[in-house]
């Protein structure tokens, strides 16, 4: 069960890899447990997200939040059926925007 959430605010690649979200910055790289991480929210339109963690983090059925191009939104995602097995892709949603200020504490 996930506990963490991690904000990204700056230029940054995310990737997984050996079931952790890898996130590279001009600072050095760090690993976070994809089972630990239940809120993902990018606050920059500098970052690059793999499919691979998306598909993961819909999987393990943690939030993900990415800026939206025009005004202060921000787009909700969602896993709709997490499946299991070889040949198995978990299909993500937009559930819905909301109001950037009101996620990162700004009036």
């Amino acid at each position: 069960m996930g506990w963490r959430s991690v904000i990204i605010t700056q230029h940054a690649k995310l990737s997984y890899s050996a079931h952790a979200m890898i996130v590279q910055t001009n600072d050095g790289i760090n690993q976070i447990p994809v089972d630990d991480v239940s809120l993902l929210l990018i606050s920059t339109t500098q970052a690059v997200i793999t499919t691979a963690l998306i598909s993961e983090l819909s999987r393990k059925t943690s939030k993900l939040y990415l800026p939206m191009k025009r005004g202060n939104r921000l787009a909700k995602f969602t896993a709709i059926i997490p499946l299991t097995g070889p040949h198995s892709c978990c299909e993500s949603k937009l559930i819905g925007t909301y109001s950037y200020n009101k996620y990162c504490g700004r009036s």
